[in-house]
């Protein structure tokens, strides 16, 4: 599991990509995220993610 606060990805503590994707959802909504790699990792790539991936996250749950 992965939480975050909306608009955390201006001070870089999320990925811009899920921060635009997850605005607007309601309490107990669910949305696939198909997180292009301008709004992800770009050309550095992390770890086992590599350069220029696309990401696709199932994100649900939401709290307020």
């Amino acid at each position: 599991p992965y939480g975050f606060d909306v608009g955390e990805s201006k001070r870089g503590n999320v990925l811009k990509g899920l921060d635009l994707g997850v605005e607007g959802m309601r309490v107990g909504g669910q949305r696939l995220l198909i997180v292009p790699p301008e709004l992800a990792y770009g050309s550095r790539g992390v770890q086992e993610i590599p350069p220029n991936a696309t990401i696709e996250v199932i994100y649900s749950d939401v709290f307020l």
